[in-house]
């Protein structure tokens, strides 16, 4: 099997609060619909990566407490109301906002190992953070928001563990969809916006570090990377300048 059991495992359970309105204008040509949410979601069920000594892979457990608060608007008009053309057009906002209140079983941290696909990147989840942040290694900084450099090889130091670097939560979209109608004809499409979040090009990352990329072709040429060194001094009055 691939999945272990878990006798503990608890059903989840989701807690909504919404208010809003619905305002119609012009005959009910003009609709708008606003809606206000608040949703807290305990007890999640998870697979979790379980020890292979225990004979399975996975293990399902319940996740800690996650809490999504948005805003979500349609807007609704009929433009052309003829006899042989019709227009209609519905246009939808919606903002979200997520945080992870808790994690299963207290844990410092968790991540699910699916989306660890390549490089020190990978959906990991902090108590504070977005249930759709990227976590990875970033470079040490010293207390001037200076790239600590590793003297012995004049590259930046890492911090060695994972930390916050993005997220892919967006700001908000937009969705216009338009119905067209001529006598018996109908012509619908739709478009949508999104502004925000995060992306991660691991195609340009593998070309990168392959070689294959353009913005590798200055590889074999010395470069200083501006900084100061990871020297003891590096969070004095007078930190080591990158030489290197």
């Amino acid at each position: 099997m691939a999945a272990g059991n878990n006798y503990e495992l608890r059903p989840s359970f989701t807690k909504n609060f919404e208010f809003g309105g619905e305002l119609r204008f012009l005959k009910d040509r003009i609709t708008l619909d606003v809606t206000r949410y608040d949703l807290r979601s305990q007890d999640q069920i998870i697979a979790a990566r379980y020890s292979y000594g225990s004979g399975f892979a996975i293990r399902f457990i319940n996740g800690g407490l996650v809490s999504n608060k948005g805003l979500e608007a349609i807007l609704d008009v009929k433009a052309i109301n003829g006899r042989n053309f019709k227009w209609n057009f519905i246009a939808n906002f919606d903002r979200n906002r997520g945080k992870v209140l808790e994690m299963p079983g207290d844990l410092p941290t968790y991540y699910d190992s699916d989306t660890w696909v390549f490089g020190n990147l990978r959906s990991q989840m902090f108590v504070g953070a977005s249930p759709y942040n990227l976590a990875g290694y970033t470079v040490v900084r010293n207390n001037n928001n200076d790239v600590v450099i590793n003297a012995a090889n004049g590259l930046p130091t890492t911090t060695g563990d994972f930390r916050e670097v993005g997220d892919r939560q967006v700001d908000f979209k937009v969705g216009l969809v338009n119905n067209f109608t001529y006598k018996d004809f109908t012509l619908s499409f739709n478009m949508e916006f999104r502004r925000g979040g995060d992306v991660w090009n691991g195609m340009e990352y593998f070309l990168y570090v392959t070689g294959l990329s353009k913005k590798s072709l200055n590889r074999e040429e010395p470069i200083v990377i501006k900084g100061v060194v990871n020297d003891g001094l590096q969070n004095s009055t007078t930190p080591t300048p990158t030489q290197l």
